[in-house]
């Protein structure tokens, strides 16, 4: 039970990975408006993983990283915790879905209120894509703090279109880079958090078939009326 509870909080946290990466690939940020690709990466590797994802479209092994086409945007999970805030204060089960003429229903732990930090990087030549970058994420958050993204937790047995809570923390201009010697690159740095739930692995219980009930006075321990059957959800 426990390699499948720790497989089944891996798969999610991928799954979650997945939706904001799946988010970030609709940015038009290019000047003529198409989008940008998006590398799930930290910093230093950010340029290392894009080349790879340039070599898989056919492009030299030994290509330089000035070569690389900007701008492109990076991402990675920095942590997450357990929020207390939105804790449903129960630890039993809760029925999920029946599953049909197996005599058994599917049951899961109540899920666990999680929030997991994001670092998004905008790669970019000039100022200006990161100011195209910046005001169409702006333009993302309701209120300017909070987006629902969608998570697809089906491989799961969960939902296929699982919306949950996106929020800006606000974006930091993070200066020059120089990837290689005489490459400058402008970074800029967006932190956000999903307000998200962690599931416990489905698991079943079988149901009853047929509940025998005796109603009785207990002044006199007597049965008042005759035993009813109930079987399949109907009395008899």
């Amino acid at each position: 039970m426990t390699q499948e509870l720790i497989s089944s909080v891996h798969s999610q946290m991928r799954a979650y990975d997945k939706a904001i990466k799946i988010w970030l690939e609709t940015f038009p940020c290019k000047d003529d408006g198409t989008t940008v690709p998006v590398v799930v990466s930290t910093p230093d590797r950010a340029f290392s993983s894009m080349r790879n994802l340039m070599v898989a479209k056919g492009h030299p092994e030994n290509m330089p990283i000035r070569n690389i086409p900007l701008p492109f945007i990076s991402l990675y999970r920095t942590g997450g915790q357990f929020d207390p805030i939105r804790n449903m204060g129960a630890s039993g089960h809760v029925p999920y879905t029946y599953a049909s003429n197996s005599g058994s229903k599917a049951v899961a732990r109540h899920p666990i209120s999680y929030i997991i930090d994001y670092r998004i990087e905008m790669w970019a030549k000039n100022q200006q894509t990161l100011n195209i970058f910046q005001d169409y994420i702006s333009l993302q958050f309701n209120t300017g703090f909070e987006n629902y993204i969608s998570a697809d937790l089906s491989g799961l047995g969960y939902y296929e279109d699982f919306k949950v809570p996106l929020v800006n923390n606000g974006f930091l201009f993070s200066g020059i880079e120089e990837p290689e010697q005489g490459h400058r690159v402008l970074r800029q740095i967006l932190n956000v958090n999903l307000r998200c739930w962690i599931f416990a692995p489905l698991g079943t219980v079988g149901t009853v078939g047929e509940i025998i009930v005796d109603y009785c006075d207990n002044t006199v321990d007597e049965v008042l009326i005759d035993t009813q059957s109930i079987r399949d959800g109907e009395d008899s």
